[in-house]
C-alpha cells in the first residue's frame, strides 16, 4: 500500500494528465452523441403518429396544389366570375394555424378539379386545432358585352 502511495505521490502530474484526458474524451463522446441524436428525426410513439406534422415534401406538394385555386369567398359568389360547376364540399381539420388549414383546404379542392372555393369558413375545434370548410367550385371570368 505504501508503495502505491509513494508511486502516486511521485507521479501526480501523470495521474492528473490521465484523468484530464479521460474527462476530455468523455465530453467529446457526449457531444458526438448529441450531434447524432439531432441528425435523425424524432421518433414518435405509434399512438401519437396521427399528431405528427407534415414532411417538407408533402408541404411543398400541398403549396403547389393550393396555387391552382384562383379565388376564395366566404359568400356564395365570387365577384367578376360565374360559377360553372360545383364539385363538392371540402373539409380539413387538425391544423395548427388558420393559414395552414386554408392552404390544405385549397390543395384538397384543387386535387378534385376545382379552381375556387366558396362559402369558406374556419374555426377552432375544442382541442385548439384549426378547421376549415367550403365548397369546391369551377369558376370562369365574366365576359363584358
Amino acid at each position: 500500500m505504501e508503495a502505491l502511495l509513494n508511486w502516486l505521490q511521485n507521479n501526480t502530474y501523470v495521474v492528473l494528465g490521465v484523468v484530464g484526458i479521460l474527462l476530455v474524451l468523455l465530453a467529446v463522446q457526449r457531444m458526438l452523441r448529441g450531434v447524432r441524436r439531432r441528425r435523425k428525426p424524432a421518433e414518435l410513439h405509434p399512438r401519437l403518429q396521427a399528431y405528427a406534422g407534415t414532411s417538407e415534401a408533402d408541404l411543398e406538394a400541398e403549396k403547389a396544389d393550393a396555387a391552382g385555386i384562383v379565388a376564395t369567398s366566404s359568400t356564395g359568389i365570387v365577384t367578376g366570375y360565374e360559377i360553372k360547376q360545383q364539385i363538392e364540399a371540402v373539409f380539413v381539420e387538425g391544423y395548427r394555424t388558420p393559414n395552414d388549414a386554408i392552404r390544405a383546404l385549397k390543395a384538397q379542392a384543387a386535387r378534385r378539379g376545382a379552381n375556387a372555393i366558396i362559402h369558406l369558413s374556419q374555426s377552432r375545434s375544442g382541442a385548439g386545432k384549426c378547421v376549415a370548410q367550403g365548397d369546391a367550385v369551377v369558376i370562369k371570368p365574366v365576359v363584358a358585352k
